[in-house]
């Protein structure tokens, strides 16, 4: 097989790969509803949303780090239907991978390493893993831009362009107004810099570029207050979300999977380290694979971008340990072979037991409260609506201006810690303050899912919200005001069909 021969069909593997396990695991992300309100906004009209018009909790203006990316997911879902969704998602996986096996490429000086199939299907796993496939999300474009800054700066490390060093702050520039993870690059291309001094190597360009690429920052539609606000963000609590706590909290078996790989990961360099008897140590390499991992430990946000740069990073130390067991010539190529029956295995596998057809939405539609929203249409039952911020966005997606919702998954893009804090409070706990939430915000329709202790206290100890719906997963109460003598309830769901499941009333062409 001729390496060029042998490129095409690593692409073309490495496409398919992604797109089975995209179909596998997609599923709707609960922000990504808002995220299409922004990008319908900016779109008809041409502007951002500086004000949240769909909640009726406190809220402050509207710093949306993500707006570039909004009108790029409504533009798809406009163009392309949902299934374009999908299969854009699929691109932008695709896109991590090709660009990781680029780094690789530029730091081997190779257009065809030894261990390539291997090397990326244990990375394509990895990410499996941490969800990477998982979710359409703005920070996707995070996971794109970091390893493309990556490989401008490798590409000037090595000398082989150092030209398209310099257009790092227009491609910051771009990442700014996708998506705040954009911030993450400049503590890497610090690190570069550090790296190189400590490396005796030209070091000053790259503090030199932090300059302007911390100024283009303050080109975003809210001008200095946009910045003012994204580094206060930095120090905002955030105990309450998820993949802001340690991944040592997720479930047991995948806190194994996550110290198997960390242990991997360690063992790989450590192992090339004492091979090579610490010779030609890379500092850069050492900062930024040391900060990447300590940020990793502390919240699970983080950790798709360590496994990012640890596998840009570590493949010469991967080449070490497998050349050091491996010596057969037959061996290798017996490996290079297997890594690529596995992966087409791995593809017929999943295609075999997923139809696109019915992946991304579809198989996400019963995490969204759709028969109950129906319920409360069919009766005609309008109003202020609390419901946990996970389901809000969809519900202020689909049902605005009928439905006004307290908060949705913007959190402190939008509302202040006390609104956050009372939503959370209410949720999970049963003492007086978790029910400031009823007393000062006075939320006319109640939408909960069954599980929640908070049912209790509806149910039993106040008289002031009656349940009038329950099904096996959610519960919906009312205001006295909002109460009818009797109630129709279908098993049809008209307003959310396979069909008409991202349809919205919402229109900016139009003053709402």
């Amino acid at each position: 097989m001729t390496k060029k021969i042998d490129n095409i069909f690593f692409y073309i593997l490495l496409f398919v790969l992604c797109f089975a396990f995209c179909i596998q695991t997609n599923v709707v992300d609960v922000d990504l509803f808002s995220r299409l309100i922004q990008g319908k906004h900016v779109v008809q009209t041409g502007s951002v949303m500086y004000q949240d018009i769909v909640s009726f909790a406190k809220t402050h203006t509207w710093y949306d780090h993500e707006w570039l990316s909004s009108a790029i997911f409504y533009l798809v879902l406009e163009k392309f239907h949902p299934l374009g969704l999908t299969i854009f998602k699929c691109f932008l996986c695709f896109m991590v991978f090709v660009l990781v096996d680029l780094n690789i490429i530029v730091k081997t000086k190779k257009t065809n390493y030894s261990y390539r199939y291997l090397y990326i299907f244990i990375f394509c796993l990895f990410m499996h893993h941490m969800k990477l496939f998982a979710y359409l999300r703005s920070q996707d474009f995070t996971f794109i831009f970091y390893p493309l800054l990556i490989l401008l700066l490798e590409y000037t490390r090595n000398k082989q362009n150092s030209k398209l060093f310099y257009i790092i702050p227009f491609f910051m520039l771009l990442w700014f107004n996708m998506h705040g993870g954009s911030m993450y690059s400049l503590g890497i291309i610090f690190l570069y810099g550090a790296g190189e001094f400590l490396n005796k190597k030209p070091y000053k360009k790259y503090f030199l570029i932090l300059i302007p690429s911390i100024l283009v920052y303050f080109i975003n539609p809210w001008g200095v207050d946009f910045v003012n606000f994204l580094f206060n963000s930095i120090g905002v609590d955030r105990r309450w979300v998820g993949e802001w706590q340690t991944p040592l909290s997720m479930k047991p078996e995948l806190v194994v999977i996550y110290l198997v790989q960390l242990v991997s990961i360690c063992f790989i360099y450590l192992f090339g380290l004492i091979k090579n008897k610490f010779r030609n140590l890379d500092y850069t390499k050492v900062l930024v694979c040391f900060a990447s991992l300590v940020l990793a430990l502390r919240y699970i946000k983080f950790n798709p971008m360590f496994f990012i740069t640890v596998f840009i990073f570590l493949y010469e130390d991967f080449k070490t340990i497998v050349d050091f067991f491996v010596k057969n010539i037959k061996i290798k190529l017996a490996i290079k072979y297997s890594a690529i029956i596995a992966a087409i295995i791995f593809s017929i596998n999943i295609f075999s037991n997923n139809s696109i057809l019915n992946s991304w939405y579809y198989q996400s539609a019963d995490e969204f409260p759709i028969r109950p929203m129906q319920f409360l249409i069919d009766n005609d039952i309008k109003g202020r609506i609390l419901a946990p911020y996970y389901l809000s966005g969809f519900i202020a997606y689909k049902n605005y201006p009928d439905y006004i919702i307290y908060m949705d998954g913007r959190q402190e893009q939008v509302y202040d810690y006390e609104t956050f804090d009372k939503e959370m409070r209410f949720l999970f706990f049963s003492d007086e303050s978790a029910f400031r939430i009823l007393n000062e915000d006075k939320p006319e329709i109640i939408l909960i899912e069954n599980y929640w202790h908070v049912n209790g206290y509806l149910l039993y100890d106040q008289d002031y919200y009656k349940r009038v719906y329950q099904d096996e997963k959610y519960s919906i109460y009312l205001v006295p005001d909002k109460q009818l003598f009797s109630y129709q309830r279908k098993n049809e769901t008209p307003y959310y069909t396979r069909e008409s499941f991202f349809d919205t009333k919402i229109d900016f062409s139009k003053k709402q």
